[in-house]
């Protein structure tokens, strides 16, 4: 057996001091890309899940879009909300078209031609595709009270002159359907509970219930 006396001498291991003075949280020290991540707040981590959703990010767009229209109701309203079409009741949606016997045009609509058949005495609307129609884009038309305190007459979008825009028909007295679905919006976000109508109609009611009964007792 080898003694201690013949082992090899061993070489002093080499050390190394930093001079950098002692940090004791060095170990939890996080590079930017960390510190970005978990120090994000709670509205800047869904917001991150949602640019990744691309369909809840397109819906939110959407809604935006939809509540705005309620500010902007009257000037996105084709028509006033009360203006009435007697010779177009329960018009067929119209079409917008953009090229014209192979030409571009832009957006237009063909003149609707209306008769009455005395067979079913219905109402058939017909287009007139020789008469070309070109819809107003930022123009004057049916006049509003914008909020219901400032006149004003300027639109979106308005008919053509000489023409109609039922992009969604109308109903039985000739209001276009899509004025009177924009405005119905506003009206139900500016709803407020109205007491004294409320109690008209409860005493109505109650008048109606007593009449009827006094025609059944006797």
């Amino acid at each position: 057996m080898n003694g201690p006396k013949d082992n090899p001498p061993v070489a002093p291991l080499e050390y190394f001091v930093s001079p950098a003075p002692f940090d004791p949280h060095v170990a939890e020290a996080l590079t930017p890309e960390q510190e970005r991540f978990y120090m994000a707040s709670q509205w800047r981590m869904m917001w991150w899940r949602i640019k990744r959703h691309k369909l809840a990010l397109w819906s939110g767009v959407f809604l935006i879009l939809m509540y705005l229209t309620i500010v902007f109701s009257e000037f996105l309203a084709p028509y006033n909300l009360h203006t009435r079409h007697s010779r177009s009741i329960h018009a067929q949606p119209q079409t917008v078209h953009y090229i014209h016997d192979g030409a571009f045009v832009g957006p237009f609509v063909y003149k609707i031609r209306f008769r009455l058949d005395m067979d079913t005495m219905r109402r058939v609307y017909t287009e007139d595709k020789s008469t070309v129609l070109p819809v107003r884009f930022f123009c004057l038309g049916d006049p509003y009270e914008f909020w219901g305190v400032i006149p004003g007459r300027f639109h979106f979008v308005c008919p053509p002159e000489g023409g109609t825009l039922f992009l969604w028909g109308t109903d039985r007295l000739g209001h276009d359907i899509l004025s009177r679905i924009i405005y119905w919006v506003t009206n139900l976000a500016h709803r407020r509970p109205n007491r004294h109508r409320d109690q008209l109609r409860v005493r109505h009611a109650d008048r109606r219930a007593r009449g009827l009964l006094r025609r059944l007792g006797r």
